[in-house]
């Protein structure tokens, strides 16, 4: 599948995978909105985006807290808004939190992520 001219809206994209799938995607030529909490890292990452690209295509930044509900339209809305279209969404946003787990707990909670897929 060519990528080239596609926009491609991605969640997390600050860090991590999103991070890494936004630098992929801009070396194929991808139109990409990143969302994230922390600009200054998205920041980075557009910067980083910017040199993979061929086209030079400089991504659209959206700051976004996906943990409200009004911010998850803000990213769509944004996006179509600047585009005019949205063609692709990696859904790439987590948050982690350090907690104590009993073994039924994380048995639970494996068998609905695997659900999920």
């Amino acid at each position: 599948m060519s990528f080239t001219g596609k926009v491609v809206l991605i969640t997390g994209a600050s860090s991590g995978i999103g991070a890494a799938t936004a630098v992929h995607l801009a070396k194929l030529d991808a139109l990409l909105a990143l969302t994230g909490r922390d600009i200054t890292r998205l920041n980075t990452v557009s910067e980083h985006c910017l040199e993979a690209s061929k086209s030079k295509n400089k991504p659209f930044l959206i700051q976004a807290d996906l943990t409200k509900e009004a911010d998850t339209k803000k990213i769509i809305d944004e996006t179509v808004k600047h585009y005019q279209r949205l063609n692709v969404l990696v859904n790439n946003a987590v948050i982690l939190f350090q907690v104590s787990l009993k073994w039924e707990q994380l048995r639970i909670l494996l068998s609905s992520s695997m659900t999920n897929l």
